[in-house]
């Protein structure tokens, strides 16, 4: 099964009051806005998309948003200044939030300031990385709230444990694996019983 990234692009845009108001709506857990001004709603849409936004322009100076198509291994991120003036947007892989991809940054004037590509310093794609799992008879998780292999890319310059690491439930086991962001080869591989 290919790999399907949810729509993203360079394009300024603004903070969406109208479906911030709409998931409140479906939010059946919504309890109003906390005592510090916070206001967070979460719902799945009738598509399957999970939405997630944390309206914080009050409290703490800045709207974000996560949007989990049914169909991606990845959330749509964005965050906004109090204004509701986008600062950044870009792909989250799903559950462990490591940034994929090409992200864009914009200044405080709405221009597009800068891109990074946080793929860029690797060579073992992860496309590879899934076809690994499938090699393992793995199955892969897709949007929000389904099961299968948790895929993240651990990078921090520098250090030594840099890697992409896979962890899979099978059986009364929990299979941890951990490649080579460059090569893919096995860097180790342990099995921990599940704790009951």
């Amino acid at each position: 099964m290919d790999v399907i990234y949810p729509p993203l692009d360079g394009h300024f845009e603004t903070f969406d009051r109208e479906l911030f108001e709409m998931v409140k709506k479906l939010d059946k857990d919504y309890e109003g806005i906390e005592p510090d001004g916070t206001d967070i709603t979460s719902a799945i849409l009738p598509d399957g998309t999970y939405l997630y936004i944390d309206n914080s322009s009050k409290s703490h100076g800045y709207y974000y948003m996560k949007e989990t198509p049914p169909y991606s291994y990845f959330t749509v991120a964005k965050s906004y200044d109090k204004r509701g003036y986008i600062t950044e947007k870009g792909l989250l892989g799903v559950p462990l939030d490591w940034e994929k991809g090409k992200w864009y940054y914009f200044n405080s004037n709405r221009q597009l300031e800068k891109i990074v590509d946080y793929d860029a310093p690797f060579k073992f794609t992860f496309e590879e990385v899934e076809a690994f799992c499938l090699s393992k008879g793995m199955k892969l998780r897709r949007g929000y709230r389904s099961g299968g292999a948790r895929i993240q890319r651990v990078y921090v310059p520098g250090a030594s444990y840099n890697c992409w690491r896979i962890t899979y439930q099978r059986n009364l086991l929990i299979e941890i694996y951990r490649l080579d962001l460059q090569t893919g080869e096995i860097l180790s591989y342990q099995e921990d019983p599940i704790q009951m």
